[in-house]
């Protein structure tokens, strides 16, 4: 009995040794096949033992940076490799410490972070024209990286994902409104492309911001106090679903054993309780912060249908989390873009020209650029199918502010100015000859006109050289006038040479 209660020791003895000394390891973003940004220091991290010295190495044909470091007392390591050329060839990345980890087919482009909920989530296969396009994929210098949706009450120091390759067989779970942006700008550029696709269906802003951001947000305490009190009926609701699905199961069964068709569909789960994609922070402490701080070009946003109901908290949720990540990522003012709401018919209590507006307002911030969409929408799908379009109007964005091509128009008609005399003839700027029909003959809808009663009515428009001219019967004296400034507007026509529409505005501030 002795010698088997040895071995019982020494199995376990080193069983401690292996759990005390950690292998290095590599952050999350990193794995085989995953692009590098271009032209800024590449930002490398990962875990190893306390004090444990750690070497960085990567190499392409033509290409070798190195770094070391030490981990500190936390285990935690981090590099900058100095900044890197466009590569195509496959390079190879090694980290070694105690352990060696080699990983290979690492490419050196373009990486923009993909974000936001349903609509950016959205992948090909869900549409019949994205499983076409998916099953012809042939495009091994794009990549995706998509993040596996969960949420965290803490920051988290990984997350699940990989880098995989745009290709038949591939492609299909890969955003269609980041296959689309990545194939205009493998396109034009001609570099390899990297899409890191963080979005959840069905969030809030709330959710996707980091605790600190939130927390200095005017709006911030109000949306805690929402969540707590979320939190306080959730127990209700949720012994609520329990005894409904108990009275379900038990007609179920009952039908079953007398042979009757059951067709009662099963209750439905209570949502937002603890642990759901509706923890404030959730979402950026889960599938944001573990990306941190990778190297990036930019930012693309799609998300805010699930605020449409609270514009007014958006218009400083929205920029404070745009400042939030840029401090976090550590790049500077990193180019951020977003799709401003498409048209969607939905409920009064639905504000979506407040929420479009809140969009427009965060263009005051530095390096941003809004896709206006209000004009290709689908007034009764809240997932418009056109993400091509929506994506080459995020890319024309992309070519001028941020790759500098001043001859790529990424703006229609905006609105400057209005004079009131009976009528209203409004100016623009960015519609070079005054804006224009998409098609000749066609009427123009979406504006309407107010006086001092402060009531919104219907009214006609006129283009006059390069000035709309606005008028209503109903309102003799005009005193405000909107444009696509309902949740799903008509007629919107207006358009600048290039083919891109006039924005939703208006000029009181009522």
């Amino acid at each position: 009995m002795a010698l088997p209660r040895i071995l019982l020791y020494l199995s376990i003895s080193l069983a401690g040794l292996g759990a005390a000394s950690a292998d290095v390891a590599l952050a999350s973003p990193f794995t085989d096949r995953a692009v590098f940004q271009q032209g800024k220091p590449v930002a490398v991290w990962g875990k190893a033992d306390p004090g444990e010295q750690v070497n960085v190495r990567f190499e392409a044909p033509g290409i070798e940076r190195s770094a070391s470091t030490t981990a500190g007392a936390d285990g935690k390591w981090s590099v900058a490799l100095q900044s890197l050329p466009v590569s195509s060839e496959s390079g190879r990345l090694t980290v070694s410490g105690k352990n060696t980890i080699a990983l290979k087919d690492i490419l050196v482009g373009e990486v923009w972070l993909a974000a936001g909920q349903s609509n950016m989530d959205m992948a090909l296969f869900w549409t019949p024209r994205g499983k076409e396009l998916a099953a012809k994929a042939d495009s091994p210098e794009i990549r995706f990286f998509k993040v596996r949706t969960v949420a965290s009450d803490a920051p988290a120091d990984s997350l699940k994902g990989a880098w995989s390759l745009c290709v038949a067989g591939s492609a299909g779970g890969f955003t269609e409104l980041g296959y689309h942006f990545a194939q205009k700008l493998h396109e034009k550029l001609n570099v390899p492309i990297g899409i890191i696709n963080s979005s959840y269906g069905g969030t809030s802003i709330e959710a996707w911001m980091d605790e600190a951001s939130l927390a200095a947000d005017p709006a911030g305490p109000e949306v805690k106090r929402r969540w707590q009190e979320a939190l306080a009926e959730f127990p209700a609701r949720r012994k609520k679903f329990e005894e409904a699905k108990a009275v379900w199961e038990a007609e179920k069964e009952a039908a079953k054993s007398s042979g009757a068709e059951f067709k009662k569909p099963a209750p439905t789960p209570p949502s937002g309780g603890p642990g759901s994609q509706y923890v404030p922070s959730g979402l950026y402490n889960a599938m944001i912060h573990p990306l941190v701080p990778y190297s990036i070009r930019g930012i693309i946003w799609y998300q805010g249908e699930n605020n449409v109901k609270r514009p007014t908290e958006y218009q400083t949720l929205f920029p404070s989390l745009i400042t939030g990540w840029r401090r976090l990522f550590a790049q500077g003012d990193v180019p951020f873009l977003w799709v401003q709401l498409p048209n969607y018919n939905i409920g009064a209590d639905a504000n979506w020209p407040g929420l479009r507006e809140a969009q427009a307002r965060t263009l005051s911030l530095p390096n941003t650029g809004q896709a206006v969409t209000v004009d290709i929408g689908d007034g009764k799908e809240i997932h418009p199918a056109n993400k091509e379009e929506v994506a080459s109007r995020l890319a024309r964005i992309a070519f001028h502010r941020v790759y500098g091509d001043a001859n790529v128009a990424d703006s229609g008609p905006v609105f400057d100015r209005a004079d009131f005399d009976g009528k209203v003839t409004l100016h623009f700027r960015d519609a070079p000859g005054g804006p224009q029909l998409k098609a000749p003959g066609m009427e123009i809808g979406g504006f309407q006109v107010a006086g001092s009663d402060r009531v919104f009515r219907e009214a006609t428009a006129q283009l006059e050289g390069d000035t709309i001219v606005v008028s209503s019967p109903s309102v003799g004296k005009p005193e405000a006038v909107r444009y696509a400034w309902t949740n799903n507007p008509q007629g919107l026509v207006l358009v600048n040479a290039t083919g891109l529409p006039l924005a939703p505005f208006r000029t009181d501030t009522w």
